[in-house]
């Protein structure tokens, strides 16, 4: 390992939680990861079919990403065994 990936390493070790080499283990991290490319997709529907969309749901989309981020914030707090295995 070369002396600026170790500092590099270190840096990281001061700055996060202990375990964040190990941070895709994480179901809050997944969950993040598919909120962000749901998002992306959501944002690239022409406005007319976003509109059909919610109204054939019955539900305003922002109550969607509402629930997912309280699904995130639910799952990072969730005792997470994996990331000591």
């Amino acid at each position: 390992m070369t002396e600026l990936k170790r500092r590099f390493y270190e840096w990281l070790d001061t700055k996060l939680i202990p375990e964040w080499d190990k941070a895709w283990r994480m179901l809050s991290v997944q969950w993040t990861a598919v909120m962000g490319v749901a998002t992306t997709m959501w944002l690239a529907v022409p406005d007319s079919d976003r509109s059909a969309f919610a109204s054939m749901l019955g539900i305003n989309p922002g109550y969607l990403l509402l629930a997912g981020m309280a699904v995130n914030i639910y799952l990072r707090l969730k005792p997470q065994p994996k990331l000591h295995e």
